[in-house]
């Protein structure tokens, strides 16, 4: 799919004096290698609800700063998955079915082994584990069993989104992509002090896609969405040795349902499991299907795909 992006942002930050720079060419030259190794980015995560050093954390740890974020493109879980070691991701049943993998521990029915945080706050249920990326300061992807750090749900792993916070400035941005498919989207956000002691940061979001297929039933969109969502963050911090932070987040999400085509078993007739194995020796006949596929799976008929879009009266 191909997108085309703007950007526009907006920074109001208060001028600093000229700084003077002066120091040998041979003393830089001499200190390049040692300098180059010193000046990577260190990068501080709170996967163990506490600041440290992504190389000094003694977990398995895959963290992207928002600047990764953007540059790959990551925009919902499919995305991360892509980026991420370890992780895998597979939309199972459409938008209220997700499913995340660390580490192959893949937990199809019940609730996911793999816990999915928002600024620390468990998110419940599958269909909170693919969030709109959008505001997010960086995101950290733990691998292995994070039970006595998280409690349940997190057997194979955890997900922990981070927003932005408040910034000391007063800035802002804006950003937007349009597509083909009806691909439309703008993220935005304006941060700032209120007061000394008082900071804010608000953001909002759009997406509004039409899909890749039409039902053959009739012909309505099948994997479209629009969803739209707002936060607002709130810093507070009177002193050095208390601090706290508010955040409220509204969103709407409203997705089609995945595009999906039945293929058949082609091998290995037998009764399934469950289903009526007969009456012998003059009852009715069991019933006999086959069980395995065998073969290399051929391509996707657009027109082959029969799911009905249609909205019933009672859904809301």
């Amino acid at each position: 799919m191909r997108a085309l992006k703007f950007k526009t942002v907006l920074a109001v930050t208060a001028a600093l004096g000229g700084l003077g720079v002066s120091a040998p060419a041979m003393a830089q030259s001499a200190r390049t290698g040692g300098e180059q190794a010193s000046q990577v980015a260190d990068v501080i995560v709170t996967a163990r609800r506490r600041e440290e050093s992504l190389q000094a954390a003694p977990l398995a740890i895959s963290a992207l700063t928002s600047t990764e974020l953007e540059s790959a493109r990551v925009e919902r879980l499919a995305d991360l998955a892509k980026v991420a070691p370890g992780l895998t991701f597979t939309p199972l049943f459409g938008a209220q079915n997700q499913l995340p993998i660390i580490r192959g521990a893949a937990q199809t029915f019940g609730q996911l082994n793999v816990g999915v945080f928002l600024d620390g706050v468990y998110l419940s249920g599958k269909a909170g584990a693919d969030l709109e990326m959008a505001d997010l300061e960086r995101i950290e992807v733990v691998r292995g069993p994070q039970s006595a750090l998280y409690g349940q749900n997190t057997f194979a792993g955890a997900i922990n989104y981070i927003t932005r916070r408040s910034s000391n400035v007063l800035s802002g941005d804006l950003e937007a992509t349009v597509g083909n498919n009806g691909l439309l989207k703008f993220t935005g956000g304006l941060s700032g002090p209120i007061t000394d002691t008082l900071g804010f940061r608000l953001g909002a979001y759009s997406r509004q896609f039409d899909g890749f297929y039409a039902s053959a039933a009739d012909g309505g969109r099948i994997d479209h969405s629009e969803t739209y969502g707002a936060m607002l963050t709130l810093d507070y911090a009177p002193t050095d040795r208390f601090s706290a932070v508010v955040r409220v987040t509204g969103s709407n999400e409203d997705s089609g349902q995945p595009a999906s085509v039945v293929v058949r078993n082609n091998v290995y007739p037998a009764t399934p499991s469950g289903a009526y194995a007969g009456t012998p020796p003059t009852g009715n006949p069991a019933i006999i299907r086959n069980l395995i596929y065998v073969g290399e799976l051929g391509p996707v008929d657009p027109d082959a795909i029969y799911v009905n879009t249609r909205r019933t009266s009672n859904e809301v």
